[in-house]
Formats: C-alpha cells, sequence, structure tokens
C-alpha cells in the first residue's frame, strides 16, 4: 500500500514524497483511515514506528485550511524533547498546507511564546505543564478544538502529569476527538481511557517487546563506575563509533560522566538531561544532529525523544531497570533501515536485570570481552548498589527474599560472566 492509497489530499502527498517516504509504516496504514473517517482513535505502537505522521497527516486534512484565530489541535507530549520533534515533523508535513504550527515547551521564555499566541495558531504542540500555565493566564482559547492528541500516553503518566490531563478534558469541548499513542498500555492508562473515551477505534502494533533486527546487542560485564569509566572511554577511541548515546540512570551519573569524559576527549562530547534549561537542551541535541558533537551522554529523558537515524552506538552506562526504556534506549539506533549496536554494562549484582531484558527481547545478547584493568570502587558504592538492587529485584520477583551478598572483589578477574547455554 501507497500514501495514495490512504485518502491523502496532494499537498499532503507531495510532502511525504519530499521527506523521502515511499510507503507507509503500519501504524500509518492502520491509522490513517479512521482518522479521517472522523473516529476517535487509541494506537499501540513504539517509538519510532512514524506516529506523528500517522495522527497529523489526516487531522492536517480535516481542518481544510487555515484559520489561527482559534487553535483547532492540541497535541500533549511527556518531554520537551518529544514536543519539539512532534513540532519539526508537523511543520515539515504543512509544507504544502499553510497551516499555523505553534510550540509550547518549558525552558523557553514565555514572552517569546506569548507573543506568538498573540498572532494564533491551528495546532499547538505543547507540554502539559507549559500550557496549562498559558491557559490560565488567558492565552489560549480553546473553544473550536476539535482534536486532542495525547502522544507517548503512558509517560504523561508516568511523569505526574494525570492532574493537568483531567484539566485539559474538563476544559475541551466535548464534541473534540481524542487520538491517543502510547508505546504501552498499563492497567492504569485504561482508567484513565475510559473516562473520556466512549467507542474508540483501537489499533496495535505488537513491536515495542522487540528491537529492530538492524541492532546488534552486546552485554559486559564491569564491576564498578570507574572501570566502566575506563572501558568507556576505550570504546568512544574506536573509529567504529561514529556517533554515539550514552544512557545513564541518573542526572548525577549522567554530569558526572560527561565531565569526565569531556576531560578526556574534549568539546566532542554533550550533556542532556531534565535538569538543563530548554536552550541548552535545543543547542545540544542541534549540535549532536549536526555533527558538531558526536557524543551525547544522557538519561531516559531522551530515549523517546532523539530521532537521528546516523546514531551508530547506543551504550547503556547503567542497566536500565524498566524493560521498554531498554527498548527505547536501544532504538535510538539502528533507525530508517540503518544496521546499529548497542552495548550494556552491568555489575555482578544487576545480572538478573541483564537475564530480565533478554526475556523481554526474546534475544540473548552477545557477550563483549573487556579487556581492561579492574578499578577500585568509590567509597560506599558496592554497598549502596547492591542494597537498590537487592530492593528492586524484590519488587520484580515477590518470591526472591533478599539478603543478597555481593561475592568478593576477586570475582571480576574475569573479563565477562559466562554466556548461557
Amino acid at each position: 500500500m501507497g500514501f495514495d492509497q490512504l485518502g491523502l489530499k496532494a499537498q499532503f502527498l507531495r510532502a511525504v514524497e519530499d521527506l523521502g517516504f515511499t510507503k507507509p509504516t503500519e501504524i500509518q496504514s492502520k491509522a490513517i483511515k479512521p482518522i479521517l473517517a472522523g473516529q476517535e482513535l487509541i494506537a499501540t505502537a513504539p517509538t519510532g514506528s512514524g506516529k506523528t505522521a500517522a495522527f497529523m497527516l489526516p487531522i492536517m486534512q480535516m481542518l481544510k485550511g487555515t484559520n489561527p484565530e482559534y487553535p483547532r489541535v492540541l497535541v500533549l507530549a511527556p518531554t520537551k524533547e518529544l514536543a519539539t520533534q512532534i513540532a519539526q515533523m508537523t511543520e515539515a508535513l504543512n509544507a504544502y498546507a499553510g497551516l499555523k504550527i505553534l510550540p509550547l515547551i518549558g525552558g523557553v521564555n514565555k514572552v517569546e511564546q506569548r507573543k506568538k499566541l498573540e498572532s494564533g495558531a491551528d495546532i499547538i504542540v505543547a507540554t502539559p505543564g507549559r500550557f496549562m500555565d498559558l491557559y490560565f493566564e488567558g492565552r489560549i482559547p480553546l473553544k473550536k478544538v476539535a482534536y486532542l492528541v495525547l502522544d507517548e500516553a503512558d509517560r504523561l503518566l508516568d511523569m505526574g502529569f494525570l492532574r493537568q490531563l483531567n484539566a485539559v478534558l474538563e476544559l475541551l469541548p466535548r464534541k473534540a476527538k481524542k487520538i491517543l499513542f502510547s508505546a504501552t498500555f498499563p492497567d492504569a492508562l485504561e482508567e484513565v481511557v475510559a473516562n473520556f473515551i466512549a467507542f474508540p477505534h483501537r489499533i496495535e502494533v505488537n513491536e515495542q517487546e522487540h528491537t529492530a533486527e538492524g541492532i546488534t546487542q552486546y552485554k559486559v560485564a564491569l564491576p564498578n563506575r570507574l572501570t566502566k569509566l575506563s572501558f568507556l572511554l576505550e570504546l568512544l577511541q574506536k573509529p567504529e563509533a561514529e556517533r554515539v548515546i550514552i544512557f545513564t540512570r541518573t542526572k548525577q551519573i549522567a554530569t558526572e560522566t560527561f565531565k569526565y569524559l569531556e576531560r578526556k576527549l574534549g568539546n566532542r562530547v554533550g550533556l542532556l538531561h531534565a535538569n538543563k534549561g530548554q536552550n541548552t537542551r535545543n543547542n545540544t541535541y542541534e549540535a549532536f544532529k549536526d555533527g558538531s558533537l558526536n557524543i551525547l551522554v544522557t538519561t531516559d529523558v531522551s530515549a523517546r525523544g532523539i530521532d537521528i537515524p546516523s546514531v551508530s552506538h547506543v551504550i547503556n552506562f547503567d542497566v536500565p531497570l524498566v524493560k521498554q526504556d531498554y527498548v527505547h534506549r536501544v532504538g535510538r539506533t539502528a533507525r530508517a533501515g540503518r544496521q546499529g549496536v548497542a552495548i550494556s554494562f552491568y555489575t555482578e549484582a544487576e545480572a538478573f536485570v541483564i537475564d530480565m531484558l533478554e526475556a523481554h527481547i526474546q534475544q540473548e545478547m552477545e557477550v563483549m570481552e573487556a579487556n581492561v584493568e579492574v578499578e577500585e570502587f568509590l567509597p560506599g558504592e558496592q554497598k549502596h548498589h547492591v542494597k537498590d538492587m537487592d530492593l528492586f529485584r524484590q519488587r520484580v520477583d515477590p518470591e526472591y527474599k533478599g539478603a543478597f551478598t555481593m561475592p568478593t572483589k576477586k570475582i571480576y578477574a574475569a573479563k565477562s560472566f559466562k554466556k548461557k547455554k
């Protein structure tokens, strides 16, 4: 099936062609026609599956021209990066439609956003917090909104936006069509949906449990943070590490890792996490995108918000504790049909997490040998790490009784743990 078989008009087919899209993805094939038919929609689809075009192409066509005095589409996304990405893709799809698109995200000067709101918008793409701030200032009329889109709805709930979502739903016209996209669909999300969509058309693209075929996935056993840093530096100095994203579990570890790499590698390295101002985050993202930086250290704030086809490697400096986060992280590489490499560092205490992730993706990662000198533990590192992993394991495995005992340091003389048969 081609885009021309989905009921799209010439200006949108031309925009799609300009973007180099030759045929619709699965979610686009399944979602565009129902939205054009006026149906409310709930779609379960993974990141990187072409969701923005799936909902925005039919919505833009249904608007039938521009009328920016009153916004007619509101798209809410959980992070600034994702909202920016949606707005950029919408602008590209809008190349021949003449609609007015306005992103409203936190971390950007409100004065400039207020000025842009004065001249109106057909489509607003926003993060919930900034949208509510400007609405309560009386700057966003909602009486003409015809479509509400919640993108990455599971993350909106995870990040604590339930109150804002309920407020938005109360404010919108009752006849506004609701369209919801989510990578996963937990029970809590089902409860929210039941309150505002009566008879939705449901679509499921079952890819979120698996990683792309083009990703070669490795696991490497490393005892502590300093050893991880030494091995990370070794990996980054290899010529094949052309453009690399490094994921850490916390903002503090991201900052410390960035400072270490900056000292060793200079201005090739960027840092992106939630404590950075939006202008700084935008500049860092653009520098990584255009190649001015070829190494990006970040947290899961970027696991669903970075869409750069040329990422060669994803390195999990800290193994993710949420199964879906692993899929989203490694999905930053091998995009648009390319090949990529994902490498996950793990400690002895995290070996069970690797088992959990392998079961989730139904694939065993290849063992990578860590030919690096073992460094000392930082003060308190071993004790706190084992305790954290012990508590986490008790949460995911009710039969696990705790009292995990960390092996002595001598066990790390081995370069890697044995691969399962």
